[in-house]
């Protein structure tokens, strides 16, 4: 049975108590002037090829960086050697072909003190990939103190892309992701999902354009996409094609039950490192200097300011 409350038994400092959630910045100033990431429940969307997968490893390096928030990366296609590649070649700021040869101490460092946890979520068995498993292995991650989930992808979920059962299966995920969030409010959980074929060609995909049940949008806190140029027009697409050539990115907040910013953006720039930066490639380092990594600096910076809290 549901209680009801009843206001007129609260006292005056009990009815003056507001929602406070804690909120991480990234470091990319061009965005945290605009957006800060609230404890919640947030849908990021993203046409295939568009940078999904870097923007969450990227989500997890900043976070543990500066707020020394460990994440939990559930991976239910990319193999976690791919994985691993991608957050060596990202974490230690070098571009695909500076990866062989080049310093990777500071993302090896980083990946020792488990910032990011991969979790390839039933990449053997589609069966384990339930809500009820998944919320089991939110509990148990949340015990050993990480905070910060993504969910990766949610259009490889089994029956997710099946037209007779997808309502029913993203309906089931959606509560269990809302009410992960209820009853977890210290966390923030990121599920990526790809636009419906409809929608693949638009310029700006909204929250009524992700693959599958519309439930799962209807029941997020925010939703975010990121918009990269195509190479044609939708009717000419058989399947959303990304303008490699252009790493502009404009993210979009569509939804935002948790401040009235909403339907507004900002460009950022993809990096040939993988990471998200205000002007393009901005953070590439020279060939010649790779092997030493200045960006060791970031990581003894964050061990000098552990030390002095402590």
């Amino acid at each position: 049975m549901t209680e009801e409350i009843d206001w007129s038994k609260k006292t005056d400092e009990e009815l003056d108590e507001i929602e406070q959630r804690e909120e991480l910045s990234t470091g990319l100033t061009t965005l945290d002037q605009f957006f800060t990431f609230k404890t919640g429940y947030y849908v990021i969307c993203a046409n295939p090829g568009a940078g999904k997968g870097w923007f969450a490893t990227w989500l997890a390096k900043q976070f543990f960086i500066i707020h020394n928030k460990r994440s939990v990366f559930f991976s239910l296609e990319m193999a976690e050697p791919l994985v691993r590649t991608r957050v060596l070649q990202q974490w230690s700021g070098l571009t695909e072909e500076q990866l062989v040869g080049g310093n990777t101490t500071l993302a090896k460092s980083l990946m020792k003190e488990n910032a990011m946890l991969v979790y390839p979520f039933g990449q053997d068995d589609a069966g384990y990939q339930t809500p009820e498993n998944f919320t089991k292995d939110i509990e148990r991650f949340y015990e050993q103190g990480y905070r910060i989930f993504l969910f990766d992808h949610l259009h490889e979920l089994d029956g997710s892309n099946d037209n007779t059962r997808n309502q029913k299966v993203i309906e089931q995920w959606g509560k269990a992701f809302q009410a992960l969030c209820k009853n977890y409010p210290e966390i923030w959980l990121f599920i990526f999902a790809q636009p419906n074929g409809a929608a693949a060609g638009k310029a700006v995909l909204t929250r009524t354009d992700v693959a599958g049940s519309k439930s799962i949008t209807q029941k997020c806190e925010v939703f975010i996409s990121l918009n990269r140029k195509l190479l044609a027009t939708s009717k000419e697409l058989q399947q959303s094609e990304i303008n490699q050539q252009d790493r502009s990115i404009l993210l979009w907040i569509d939804k935002n039950r948790l401040s009235s910013q909403q339907r507004v953006g900002r460009f950022l720039h993809l990096s040939k490192t993988g990471n998200f930066t205000q002007d393009p490639n901005s953070d590439v380092m020279p060939d010649e200097i790779v092997k030493e990594s200045p960006q060791l600096n970031l990581l003894e910076a964050k061990k000098d300011e552990k030390r002095e809290v402590n």
